[in-house]
């Protein structure tokens, strides 16, 4: 039988582990943010627009997700 401490220790492990991987998922995700960007600035306003409509519904529900995560 598992004794309750050994259950939190076993749910804090995988905690650290799941925030680890989000950690290197941001990484690669400022990575790529990064090496868009200057492409980014090259294009016209009309697809710069387009781009920004496509992406901005899930990058605001990803901060929303952040900010809860860290309060």
């Amino acid at each position: 039988m598992r004794r309750r401490e050994d259950a939190i220790t076993n749910e804090e492990e995988i905690c650290f582990k799941q925030a680890e991987l989000l950690r290197k998922h941001m990484e690669r995700l400022e990575v790529e943010i990064k090496d868009l960007k200057p492409i980014f600035e090259q294009l016209n306003e009309h697809s710069k627009l387009e781009i920004s409509k496509q992406i901005s519904p899930q990058s605001m529900a990803l901060i929303q997700s952040l900010m809860i995560l860290i309060n």
